[in-house]
C-alpha cells in the first residue's frame, strides 16, 4: 500500500462542509449520506463528526488494499471503482475469488466490533476511490460520542447481514451449479464408458466375423447387424440422457443448405488430395503402374454390372449415419462435455473418439484403420463446427462412396497386403 495515495479529504468536497451549518451541508455529502447504507443510521451532524477520522486513497489496477492475515485497524466505503476479493485455499496455495465489489458497498467493517486479523485479500480490479476510516483512533477518541458510534455499529450490523445474505445466496447458487454439473459429468461418464464398451465389442466382434466367418457376405451382414443394433441402443442412451438429442447433434439445423455446402467443399478438398496421392503412386510406384485413376468398382472390365458392389454402396450408405451417431454424436459429444475443464477439449475430444472410430475399422486391415483416421478427424472438426451430424453424415457418404468406389482405394489396400 502506497502512503502517497493518501489525501487529505478536507482537500475534497466531503470534507468542505465540516466548519459548516446543517443548513449548509451541500448537496455532494447529503447524496454520501443517501447513496451509502452503512451510514443510514447517522444524521448529518454525526456523519460531519465521522469524517475527522477519514481520509481518502486512491488505488491503482491491481494493487493490494488490504492483506489476508493482516491486523484489522480500519474499514473502508468504495466511492469509485470495482474491487475483487481472494482467499487463499491453504493446502494448494491457489487465491480463490469470492466476490466483487461495486461502488456504495463497504469492506472491513468487522473492524468496528472486534479486533481480528483480515480474511481475505482484497485488490483494486481498475482504478478505485476509497474512504478510509481508522477504527482504531475511532474507538480510543475521547471527543466520540457513543449516541452516533452506536448507529454506526448498528449500520455495521445491518451492513454485514446483508453481505451475508448475499454470500448464502452466492453460495447456494454456486452449489446448486456444481451439482448441475456433477450430474452432467456423471451422466457422460456413463455414456463415454458405454460408447468405448460398444465400439470395442463391435471391433472385437467384426474380426471374429472375418476371421472365421468364411463368406465375405455373411460377414458384412452379420457386421452389419451389430453396428445398427449398437448404434439403436446408443440412440435410446441419448433419448434417455438429462441432455436434448441436439446435444448429440440429432436435430436439423435452421442453416442446413449451408452446412451441406460446407460439408461437400470439405469432401471436394480431401477427395482431391485423395486422387492426387492415387496419381503420385501410379507414377511412382511400379506395381501401380497399370491402375487407373478412376477405377468405378461397380462395373466390370467388360462393362457388364457389379451388383455386389452396388449393394455395398447401399449398405454402406445406410450405415453411415449409426456410424456418425456413435463416434461423433456419442463419443465425441460426451467427451467434449466430460473434458470441459481442459482448454484443448474440443481438440481432445476428436483425437480420442476418432482413434475408436479407427481401431473399429482394423477387422478390414491396419492400412485401412489409419486411412481413416485422417477424414475421421476431418469430420471431427466438422462436427465440432456445425454440432449437428447432418453435414458430417453426409461428407461420410460422398467421401467413402467416392473413395471406396470410384477412386478404388480398397483395390489399391488390396494389393498392398498381398504384396
Amino acid at each position: 500500500m502506497k502512503n502517497d495515495g493518501k489525501i487529505a479529504l478536507t482537500e475534497d468536497m466531503l470534507l468542505s462542509t465540516l466548519s459548516a451549518k446543517d443548513s449548509q451541508i451541500n448537496e455532494g455529502l447529503r447524496y454520501f449520506l443517501q447513496q451509502y447504507g452503512l451510514f443510514q443510521t447517522m444524521s448529518l451532524d454525526q456523519l460531519q463528526e465521522l469524517l475527522q477520522w477519514a481520509s481518502i486513497k486512491r488505488y491503482k489496477p491491481g494493487e493490494v488494499i488490504t492483506q489476508d492475515g493482516d491486523e484489522a485497524k480500519d474499514f473502508y466505503v468504495i466511492i469509485e471503482g470495482v474491487l475483487e476479493v481472494f482467499k487463499k485455499e491453504e493446502s494448494s496455495g491457489e487465491n480463490f475469488k469470492l466476490a466483487s465489489l461495486q461502488e456504495g458497498e463497504c469492506f472491513g467493517e468487522r473492524a468496528l466490533m472486534e479486533n481480528k486479523k483480515r480474511e481475505g485479500t482484497v485488490i483494486a480490479a481498475e482504478h478505485t476511490t476509497l474512504l478510509r476510516i481508522r477504527t482504531d483512533v475511532l474507538q480510543n477518541a475521547k471527543e466520540i460520542k457513543q449516541h452516533w458510534l452506536s448507529n454506526l455499529l448498528l449500520g455495521a450490523f445491518y451492513q454485514s447481514v446483508d453481505r451475508v445474505k448475499a454470500t448464502n445466496e452466492t453460495t447456494l447458487n454456486a452449489l446448486k451449479k456444481e451439482l448441475k454439473e456433477s450430474q452432467l459429468r456423471s451422466s457422460m461418464g456413463q455414456f463415454i464408458i458405454f460408447s468405448i464398451l460398444t465400439m470395442s465389442l463391435y471391433t472385437i466382434s467384426a474380426m471374429i466375423a472375418h476371421e472365421f466367418i468364411f463368406t465375405p457376405i455373411v460377414a458384412i451382414g452379420y457386421n452389419a447387424i451389430f453396428l445398427v443394433t449398437l448404434g439403436t441402443a446408443v440412440f435410446v442412451l441419448m433419448k434417455k440422457s438429462i441432455h436434448p438429442l441436439s446435444f448429440f447433434g440429432l436435430f436439423i439445423p435452421k442453416e442446413w443448405k449451408r452446412h451441406l455446402g460446407e460439408a461437400l467443399i470439405w469432401s471436394v478438398g480431401l477427395l482431391a488430395l485423395v486422387a492426387f496421392l492415387k496419381y503420385i503412386l501410379i507414377q511412382t510406384v511400379p506395381m501401380f503402374a497399370e491402375l487407373p485413376l478412376i477405377d468405378p468398382a461397380w462395373i466390370f472390365p467388360d462393362g457388364s454390372m457389379n451388383y455386389k458392389s452396388i449393394f455395398a454402396i447401399i449398405l454402406y450408405v445406410a450405415l453411415c449415419p449409426f456410424q456418425e451417431i456413435c463416434t461423433r454424436g456419442a463419443l465425441q459429444s460426451s467427451l467434449q462435455e466430460f473434458l470441459s475443464d481442459y482448454k484443448q477439449n474440443t481438440f481432445w475430444a476428436i483425437l480420442l473418439s476418432n482413434a475408436l472410430f479407427a481401431a473399429s475399422h482394423s477387422h478390414l486391415s491396419p492400412y485401412f484403420a489409419l486411412l481413416t483416421f485422417v477424414p475421421g478427424c476431418m469430420w471431427g472438426f466438422l462436427y465440432a463446427r456445425q454440432k449437428s451430424l447432418l453435414g458430417t453424415t453426409f461428407s461420410h457418404i460422398v467421401v467413402g462412396v467416392f473413395a471406396l468406389q470410384v477412386l478404388g482405394i480398397s483395390k489399391l489396400l488390396g494389393m498392398i497386403l498381398m504384396k
